[in-house]
């Protein structure tokens, strides 16, 4: 149920997402393309990109060397997608890797800024979707 503290709390992630809103404009053409298709999959779909919201790629610099950045991609979803535990990294400076679980650690080779994209995989039974995140970075 909608409600004035549901409003005000849209609006407050709008206005620091607004990418959130393209999105909300997205599920609900979707929403309504589900009664012109296939349900679970149309409810696959939705619930997928909705999960996809909840992941992030966090990172910090090692205590004794700059170069080197502990990398943690994060899933704060609670939905039936699960994330597997294998990310492709790319991370920015011609290095790429795909790791067996969900953190890893880079030297880079000199400072600069970096984007780094981690490509990912949700899996529900024989469904799945996969995706990027992307996070800029700077190496001192």
């Amino acid at each position: 149920m909608i409600n004035k503290n549901s409003i005000e709390t849209l609006k407050k992630y709008f206005s620091k997402n607004p990418l959130f809103f393209y999105f909300l404009v997205f599920i609900i053409f979707i929403s309504i393309i589900s009664s012109l298709s296939c349900k679970k999959i149309t409810d696959d779909i939705i619930d997928c990109s909705i999960e996809a919201i909840m992941l992030s790629i966090h990172y910090e610099t090692d205590t004794t060397n700059s170069k080197i950045i502990h990398f943690e991609f994060k899933d704060e979803s609670s939905g039936d997608f699960k994330l597997k535990n294998e990310i492709s990294w790319n991370f920015g400076d011609g290095h790429s890797i795909k790791s067996d679980g969900l953190k890893i650690d880079h030297t880079y080779q000199s400072a600069g800024t970096y984007e780094v994209i981690a490509s990912y995989i949700l899996e529900k039974g024989s469904s799945s979707c996969n995706g990027d995140k992307k996070k800029s970075i700077k190496v001192e």
